[in-house]
């Protein structure tokens, strides 16, 4: 392979790319590495994504504010480190469920919630590596309850239109600051999404005005992110739904 002489910084290139300009060469970027990965990689245990994070950071709540504080900047250090090592250049934190145990039942099963109302309990299965729901006390929504779900989501919309504009995008610019050209990063933000579980398909189909409304108070939020977002001075923000599974489209044409 012939030695690459660059003409742009990591960030200057990326930014070419998204101005659709002709870059150098391509900036180079993946998404979330799994935490046995990144450990390989690295030589030593590190926390970067997939379900182990998120079992590892409902460890850490249960140690204290402290230490999933502590947790939360040795998470941004190990991915820092993986990123640098494999000269990516586009920086992304990985998607964390944040689950805040109210108790933990064992090494590896956690109570979230209220253990005397609507809680949920999840769990570490090492063998597949997925920390997952086993139980959720909730009354299970149905289709027809969508309608009463908008009007909820309706009020909630001026509360989170006013903390999307102050904080969307402040952890991704104090990183960027620090970062200078070294790296271009990217925030998460307007999220869009109908629901994949069995009642929110079949509410698309039931209770499509309801649906409707809901995703309306959902682009108010994303608005009101890349406004924040925008105006700290980052340039990419990743987004969006799933709509698929690894079996193809789970939305009806």
């Amino acid at each position: 392979m012939p030695d690459f002489h660059p003409t742009m910084t990591p960030y200057e290139r990326c930014l070419a790319t998204i101005e659709g300009r002709r870059p150098d060469r391509m900036p180079a970027y993946t998404p979330t590495i799994a935490c046995d990965v990144a450990t390989k990689i690295l030589g030593r245990a590190v926390h970067t994504g997939s379900p182990s994070l998120w079992f590892a950071e409902a460890v850490a709540w249960c140690a204290g504010p402290a230490a999933h504080a502590e947790f939360l900047q040795q998470y941004e250090a190990d991915l820092l480190e993986l990123h640098r090592t494999l000269q990516m250049e586009i920086f992304r934190y990985g998607y964390r469920k944040n689950i805040k145990p109210t108790k933990r039942i064992d090494e590896t099963t956690f109570l979230s919630g209220d253990p005397d109302g609507v809680y949920q309990v999840w769990h570490w299965d090492a063998e597949v590596m997925n920390f997952v729901e086993v139980l959720d006390t909730a009354p299970p929504l149905r289709p027809e309850d969508w309608p009463a779900l908008a009007r909820e989501r309706a009020k909630q919309v001026p509360e989170q239109v006013a903390a999307a504009r102050a904080s969307a995008g402040v952890a991704e610019a104090a990183l960027q600051a620090r970062l200078g050209d070294e790296m271009m990063v990217v925030a998460g933000g307007g999220g869009l999404s109908m629901g994949l579980d069995e009642p929110s398909l079949m509410a698309i189909a039931l209770e499509p005005g309801a649906v409707g409304d809901i995703l309306d108070c959902q682009l108010e939020v994303a608005l009101a992110q890349m406004e924040g977002i925008a105006s700290r001075g980052l340039k990419v923000v990743l987004g969006g739904g799933d709509m698929a599974d690894k079996n193809g489209p789970l939305y009806s044409p």
